[in-house]
């Protein structure tokens, strides 16, 4: 039998912000959804000995609100967590 740990290692992550449009929104989304693509595809088709994964997390805001920087983070580094704990 076969055994596999997993090992993660610490990506560096980081933030976008720009002005909150129901375009650049729809960006975001499928930017993050074209990278975790991307990856699925390497995974599939090429012949490594590891997975390769992305975590994600989007937080929109309007600049017309006073929002604390905490406020944007927090969201998305949730969302990233979520999707981390997901894939186990």
């Amino acid at each position: 039998m076969r055994h596999s740990a997993r090992r993660e290692i610490p990506a560096p992550s980081f933030r976008l912000l720009w002005k909150l449009s129901p375009v650049l929104a729809l960006i975001s989304l499928r930017v993050a959804s074209r990278i975790k693509e991307r990856l699925d595809y390497h995974n599939k088709y090429e012949n490594r000995p590891y997975q390769l994964s992305v975590s994600t997390g989007v937080s929109l805001y309007d600049t017309e609100d006073l929002l604390d920087i905490h406020d944007l983070i927090v969201p998305s580094d949730r969302m990233m967590y979520e999707q981390s704990e997901e894939k186990g």
